[in-house]
């Protein structure tokens, strides 16, 4: 087996050193460095977390406070609901009276203007009938 050495290799042969000694060159250079330091252990004992943080109890508490206030407004509005329902019941009742009291006021207004009761009044102050002057007025 024959071995051919060219010039490029030549120089680089030169500047080449065993690979036993590169090795060792290395891990000296690495060591240098980047030192290998240890932790440190402490002997402290973890602290135990609550399950509920602070940002919760303030998510909890101001969800209950919403929640609290629309029910309050839901009441209020019902209530003003129902007030006004009531105002519109007696509103109704006092125009079905009216409407009854008018009706009852028409009914008397006729029987009060029938013809004879006219003619008996009419004689009992000495008036006669002259059916020239008599008109028929209707509303």
């Amino acid at each position: 087996m024959a071995v051919f050495i060219f010039a490029q290799d030549k120089q680089m042969m030169k500047y080449a050193m065993p690979a036993e000694q590169a090795a060792a060159q290395r891990k000296e250079s690495l060591a240098q460095s980047h030192p290998i330091t240890t932790v440190p252990k402490y002997n402290h004992e973890a602290k135990a977390s609550s399950f509920i943080t602070g940002k919760d109890i303030m998510l909890i508490v101001s969800s209950l406070l919403f929640c609290g206030l629309c029910i309050f407004f839901l009441i209020a509005s019902e209530n003003h609901l129902t007030q006004t329902s009531n105002e519109l019941q007696q509103a109704e009742r006092r125009l079905d009276d009216m409407a009854t009291d008018k009706s009852n006021l028409t009914q008397e207004a006729q029987e009060l203007s029938r013809y004879d009761r006219v003619m008996n009044i009419a004689k009992e102050h000495g008036l006669e009938m002259n059916e020239d002057n008599i008109r028929n007025v209707d509303k």
